[in-house]
């Protein structure tokens, strides 16, 4: 999942120009959506859920 943030990243940065606050803004919330899919992918009603 962390290489696949990166080229996101990676091919964000080729088409966009943006400040450094504003990347980091960008990349923080690639994060932030990232680390809400894990969390709802192993909550109680998440997806792995459904395939038990």
């Amino acid at each position: 999942m962390v290489e696949s943030e990166q080229k996101a990243k990676g091919m964000m940065a080729q088409g966009f120009k943006m400040t450094d606050s504003q990347w980091e803004y960008a990349y923080r919330c690639f994060e932030l959506m990232n680390l809400d899919i894990l969390a709802h992918m192993f909550s109680a009603d998440g997806l792995l859920k459904r395939g038990s």
